[in-house]
């Protein structure tokens, strides 16, 4: 075949793989519950597969968010984490073994909490950060960041190398990615044991991390000030102890700060 070959009209892609020049080309606002979706407070989004759950929730990034009303970061009406649940490792078979176990809850929030961060983090080091104070993001790592991470680990790490807003989110991402691969590789391990091995690891969870992380950002100069929105995709691929840890986050009263 001569020249360029043709794209396949076949071909899926998911929401999470478009840019957002894409989305902006693809997306319908009419005749959907965007309205009721964009205000600040718990919403759930439920409906079959492939009505465009996720394409309401790709829209809400902020990278589509600035695109699409030609707003600044700083200047958009909530910042936008979209957390896909699909691909993790949320289903282990290791976790079966600790439901009748005291601490099954309090571990599978842990690891829950680690995924959010990570994507909050992995969010924030994609998008356009130019107008973003660098200075503010280390003042965001030394006093909100580190306190929180030094409850748990017992340590200091060094800030000041860091040249860019997206060195200081990438730093924060690494530490944190650290620290869920900790416990996934304790879940591991627990298929090699006939008895419940004790865990020594951060114990993270919303209330005492997730939530202050997430305030702190909203406090950096070039940051958005408003609500931050956890777009929490798929969330049937959770196990029935996780689904009752993210309802306690539900339940809290935190809906004007994180929905």
């Amino acid at each position: 075949m001569e020249g360029a070959l043709s794209k396949n009209p076949f071909q899926i892609t998911t929401p999470e793989d478009l840019t957002a020049d894409e989305m902006i080309s693809l997306f319908v606002d009419e005749h959907t519950d965007l309205p009721k979706i964009v205000n600040p407070g718990h919403v759930f989004i439920k409906g079959p597969r492939g009505v465009g759950k996720s394409m309401l929730l790709r829209f809400l990034q902020p990278d589509c968010q600035c695109l699409y009303f030609e707003k600044e970061l700083s200047q958009l009406d909530f910042l936008g984490i979209y957390i896909p649940l699909k691909n993790t490792n949320f289903s282990l078979t290791e976790l079966r073994r600790l439901e009748d176990a005291h601490a099954c809850d309090i571990l599978n929030e842990h690891l829950l909490t680690c995924h959010c961060c990570v994507r909050v983090f992995e969010e924030l080091e994609s998008l356009q950060l130019s107008k973003v104070s660098l200075e503010d993001a280390k003042k965001y790592y030394s006093d909100v960041f580190e306190p929180l991470i030094c409850n748990y680990l017992d340590c200091e790490y060094n800030i000041e190398e860091c040249e860019s807003v997206k060195d200081v989110f990438g730093k924060i991402k690494v530490i944190i990615t650290k620290e869920s691969r900790t416990i996934t590789q304790y879940l591991r391990k627990l298929a090699f044991q006939t008895r419940i091995l004790p865990y020594s690891g951060a114990l993270f969870d919303y209330i005492d991390f997730l939530l202050p992380l997430l305030e702190g950002l909203t406090r950096i100069e070039g940051m958005p000030k408003k609500t931050v929105y956890l777009l929490i995709d798929d969330a049937h691929c959770l196990n029935e102890t996780q689904t009752r840890v993210l309802n306690s986050w539900v339940g809290t009263r935190t809906s004007r700060k994180v929905s």
